[in-house]
Formats: structure tokens, C-alpha cells, sequence
């Protein structure tokens, strides 16, 4: 434990002490720590300006649909024009979105404001990128999970402040009472632009430095000499080997030996496309279903939701920085595969096994639940939360996993560009969660009208998703010492 904590404090000094990445990394931590304020609110605030499930299924899509257009643009910027343009476009429309989405009156002004956001959700894409580029590749592992912990333990900090922010306000300062919650909602979604506006000032006052070639040096290995990649094809290690000299038929067996061996990377490549979309698909699925499901089955409120949320990101954010240790420990296939396969089991318990709570129902005039928390009704709530929190921690350490194995497979002048096809693929994932889980979950309510199950269709098809890229991770492995061309990774992507 103590080896892990070091290595994630390691890693985040080299992102503060680096004046290349300090200015893009306080963007991304007041970011993160300002939309986590809201979080655990966010739901409960679309639903009060009048948003119906659909409709927020729908708000989600924009934000995702912003992503996956502009993702491989702001990837491209990255590498052509340097990192300043597309971070502080990213941030800028971020603190913008915010404010629109703070003041929103109608659905119309939320998918306002979800169009910015659109855009400025690309902030956490082409800073990873960036931090990605000026970091030597041995340390990519270390780097995709230090800036994993370093958001997400300033996310948890922000969830951490809101249940006692919110009593504060409805307890001592009698604002936004029961009768009128939509003002204490507004504030809560409105310290996010304060800290967005913050971290996008700072980061023009230090423009200079984030766009100065000469504190980093791309496309180093870990000895710090350039790598030397060929752009010729989809040539990787193999294809090296042919062009030595050797006899006409050894040469003739060697091609074929590389163009199997092309083959077999493409397929791998594929498989690890498709275990990150449905990663993706899990973590949207999850984040937008989990308030309606804690709702209708146990009538938790905002703060108790907020406090579970809180409790839940905690262990997740322990999870992803154990996964260099573990990864060291596993190597990346087993961790691929062992994190897929704990989130469909636990995911398949947590949202899909059916319970009666009947008896312990209490229905007020407006016919809505209000679950009594004890006796047999919480211990399933217990039991949900605890296999719910797997669920998200192993999501959460699935995506780094997959993007050091997908990353290390293209060349280092090219990090940009794929992770901003990473970050489209996470896009298409979050749209198909918010369109078709919003949709399932809706549907499930009318198959199970008096059961409160709305969960069980849309985390069914999740987990089905999960345990498919769980054998595939299994049974194909990962690239072996290929260092495939960039063409190669776009086609696939």
C-alpha cells in the first residue's frame, strides 16, 4: 500500500513540477473538483427544470456527440499546432456550458448548455494527451493512472463536500426548502463555473510555457533517445526482421509470417476497441441509472445518494491507483480480462437480481416510494452498494488498462491523434448508454410496472457486454512488441 501511494505521489509531482503540464493539469483538477460539486445533484436538478428521462437520456447524447466529432480534431490540433489552442477551446467552452446549464430555464436551455459542454468535454482528452506527450513511454501505465487518481480524488474531495454543503445550506441557512429545491440546485451547479473560470484565466496567464517545445521532447523512450518509427505501411518489429538479409525463401516465409502476424495485431486491436466501448457503455449506463435506481428501489434522497456516491468513488479511486502494482503483478491481458469479468458478476448482482420490497414499501399522496432504511430493506441496500461499488471500480481500472494497450501500440508522434480516437470511442459509448440505456430503462419500467426494476434491461445488456470482452481479452491477449503505424490504428478505430 505504501509502494502504491508513492508511486501516485511520484507521478503527480512530475505533472506539477513540469511547467509544460502544470498550467493543463490545475485546468483538469479545478474542473474536476468543480463538477464534482454537483454531481450527486445533477439528476435531481434536470428532473426540477422539467427534463424527463428521456429527455436527459437525450442531453447526455449532445454531450457525447460533441465529443465524438471533435475528439480526433482536438487530437490532430494537439499534435500540429501544439497543446494551448485545443486545451483552452476545451476550457473555455466548459465554463461556458456550465453557466448555461446553471441558468437554464427550460429542456431547451439544458441541451444549450449541453452543446458547449460538448466541447469542453474534450478538456480531460487532450490534457491526458498532452501529459501522454511530454512523459517517456515507459511511464505510460504510471501516467494514464496518476492522472486517473489525481481527477478522481479531487472528484471525490468535491463529493465529499457536498453532503455537508448541502445540510449547511437547508438546515442552518433555510435555503431551497423542500417546497422549493430548485434554487439550492442552482447553486450547487453553479460553483462549477467559478472553479472553471479559474482554472481557464490561469491557463492563459501561463500560455507561453504550455506551448514552449523546448521543456519536452516528444517521442522519447525510456532511455531518452528518439524512437525511430517507420511510417511505411503497417511495418512493426516483424516486418524489420524481413527486410535483414537472408535467402529468397526465408524472406518469402517471413512475409508470410508478418502479414499473419499483421492479422493477428488487427484482430487483437479490434478486440480491444470493442472491450473499451463497452467500458464506455458501462460506466455511462451506470452514472446516469444508478440515481433512478437507488431511487425507485430504496427512496434514497439527494444527500443519502450523495454520500453513497461519495463512499463508492472512494474505493474506486483506491482501485485504479493499484493498477500499475497490478498490472506489474498480472501483466496487461489478465488485468484486462480479470476487471471485465469482476464488473459483469458484480453488475449482474447489484442492478439485475429482482427483490420485493413490498413489505417495507411506504407510498405518500403522490404515489412515489419512500423505502423505510432498516430491518431487511437495508441490508439489501448495503448489498447493492457494496457489488454497485465493485462494479464501478473495475470499470474504472478497465480504462486505463486498455488505453496503455492501445496507446503503446502507435507511434509516440501520434498520441494525440489516438487518444482522440479514444476519446471518440468513449463518445460513441456515451451515447449508446445515454439513447439506448435511457430507453431499456424505461422499458423495464413498463414490463415491471409494480417492481421498481427499471435496472434490470439496461444493466443486463451491459453486463452480457462485459463478460463477451472479458473471454475476448482471455483468449487473444494483447500486442507484443509491435510498434504498429498510425494508418493501421485509424482504420481500425
Amino acid at each position: 500500500m505504501i509502494h502504491i501511494l508513492q508511486d501516485q505521489l511520484s507521478i503527480v509531482h512530475r505533472f506539477w513540477q513540469n511547467p509544460r503540464t502544470r498550467a493543463p493539469i490545475l485546468v483538469v483538477s479545478v474542473a474536476s473538483f468543480g463538477g464534482a460539486l454537483h454531481a450527486a445533484v445533477t439528476t435531481y436538478y434536470y428532473l426540477e427544470i422539467g427534463a424527463s428521462e428521456l429527455d436527459i437520456g437525450q442531453i447526455g447524447f449532445v454531450i457525447s456527440a460533441g465529443s465524438l466529432f471533435l475528439s480526433p480534431f482536438a487530437g490532430h490540433m494537439l499534435d500540429q499546432k501544439g497543446p494551448f489552442f485545443p486545451i483552452s477551446l476545451a476550457a473555455i467552452s466548459c465554463s461556458i456550458g456550465c453557466c448555461v446549464r446553471g441558468m437554464a430555464h427550460s429542456v431547451g436551455g439544458l441541451i444549450l448548455g449541453a452543446i458547449f459542454l460538448g466541447i469542453g468535454v474534450n478538456l480531460w482528452t487532450v490534457v491526458l494527451a498532452h501529459l501522454v506527450n511530454s512523459f517517456d513511454r515507459s511511464l505510460r501505465s504510471e501516467v494514464l493512472s496518476g492522472f486517473a487518481v489525481q481527477t478522481t480524488c479531487l472528484q471525490l474531495l468535491g463529493k465529499g463536500f457536498f453532503p455537508p454543503f448541502d445540510w449547511l445550506l437547508r438546515k442552518k441557512m433555510n435555503f431551497g426548502h423542500k417546497k422549493n429545491v430548485l434554487p439550492r440546485y442552482r447553486l450547487h451547479m453553479g460553483l462549477c463555473t467559478f472553479f472553471c473560470f479559474i482554472g481557464t484565466f490561469a491557463l492563459i496567464l501561463d500560455r507561453k510555457n504550455v506551448n514552449d517545445p523546448e521543456k519536452h521532447s516528444i517521442g522519447d523512450d525510456c532511455t531518452g533517445s528518439p524512437l525511430k518509427l517507420s511510417h511505411s505501411g503497417t511495418k512493426g518489429i516483424a516486418s524489420s526482421l524481413v527486410e535483414a538479409d537472408t535467402p529468397l525463401d526465408l524472406k518469402k516465409d517471413n512475409a508470410k509470417t508478418e502479414q499473419t502476424i499483421e492479422s493477428s495485431e488487427c484482430v487483437i486491436l479490434g478486440l480491444l476497441v470493442f472491450g473499451l466501448l463497452c467500458q464506455s457503455i458501462g460506466t455511462t449506463v451506470l452514472s446516469v441509472l444508478w440515481p433512478f435506481v437507488v431511487r425507485d428501489r430504496y427512496g434514497l434522497s439527494v444527500s443519502e445518494f450523495g454520500i453513497l456516491e461519495f463512499v463508492s468513488s472512494l474505493l474506486s479511486t483506491c482501485a485504479v491507483a493499484s493498477f500499475p502494482s497490478i498490472e506489474r503483478l498480472w501483466g496487461r491481458k489478465k488485468t484486462a480480462a480479470l476487471c471485465a469479468a469482476t464488473a459483469a458478476a458484480c453488475g449482474a448482482i447489484a442492478f439485475c437480481v429482482s427483490v420485493d420490497f413490498s413489505s417495507s414499501k411506504l407510498m405518500d399522496k403522490e404515489n412515489k416510494v419512500k423505502s423505510s432504511l432498516t430491518g431487511a430493506n437495508f441490508q439489501f441496500l448495503i448489498c447493492h452498494a457494496f457489488m454497485a461499488t465493485i462494479f464501478r471500480a473495475s470499470l474504472f481500472v478497465l480504462e486505463p488498462c486498455l488505453k496503455s494497450m492501445l496507446s503503446l501500440a502507435v507511434p509516440a508522434q501520434s498520441q494525440g491523434r489516438c487518444l482522440g480516437y479514444m476519446a471518440t470511442l468513449g463518445s460513441i459509448g456515451g451515447m449508446t448508454g445515454n439513447v439506448v440505456g435511457t430507453w431499456l430503462f424505461h422499458v423495464s419500467k413498463q414490463v415491471f410496472p409494480h417492481s421498481y426494476d427499471g435496472g434490470i434491461l439496461p444493466f443486463a445488456a451491459v453486463t452480457v457486454l462485459l463478460a463477451m470482452a472479458s473471454l475476448f481479452f482471455y483468449c487473444y491477449g494483447e500486442v507484443k512488441g509491435s510498434l504498429l503505424a498510425t494508418d493501421l490504428v485509424e482504420d481500425v478505430l
